[in-house]
C-alpha cells in the first residue's frame, strides 16, 4: 500500500513539473535602436523612448553593432529595476 501511494505521489509531482515547464515562456524579446556602445554592453532605446542597458551574450562580438542599428534582444525575462533598466542575461541579438 505504501509503495502504491509513493508511486502515485511521484507521478503527480512529475505531472506538475512537466506542465510547469510547458507553460513557462522560454524567450522574451525587446526591440529598439542602439544609441550607445560600451566594451561588453550597449544602450538600447525602445519605441516608447525607454532606455535599457543590455549586456551582450557570452562570446558576442560587439563590433557587429553600430549606433542606430535596429535590433531585437532576446533574454530570460528578467529586467533589473535600475536607471536605466538593465538586461543582464541577453541570450541572442538579431539585427
Amino acid at each position: 500500500m505504501k509503495k502504491k501511494l509513493a508511486v502515485i505521489i511521484i507521478f503527480i509531482f512529475g505531472i506538475f513539473i512537466v506542465v510547469g515547464n510547458l507553460c513557462k515562456p522560454t524567450d522574451f524579446s525587446i526591440e529598439g535602436k542602439v544609441i550607445e556602445k560600451y566594451e561588453k554592453a550597449f544602450l538600447l532605446e525602445t519605441d516608447t523612448s525607454d532606455k535599457i542597458l543590455c549586456n551582450c551574450p557570452k562570446n558576442y562580438d560587439i563590433s557587429q553593432l553600430e549606433i542606430n542599428d535596429k535590433i531585437t534582444v532576446y533574454f530570460n525575462g528578467k529586467i533589473l529595476e535600475t536607471y536605466p533598466a538593465q538586461i543582464k542575461k541577453a541570450t541572442k541579438i538579431k539585427k
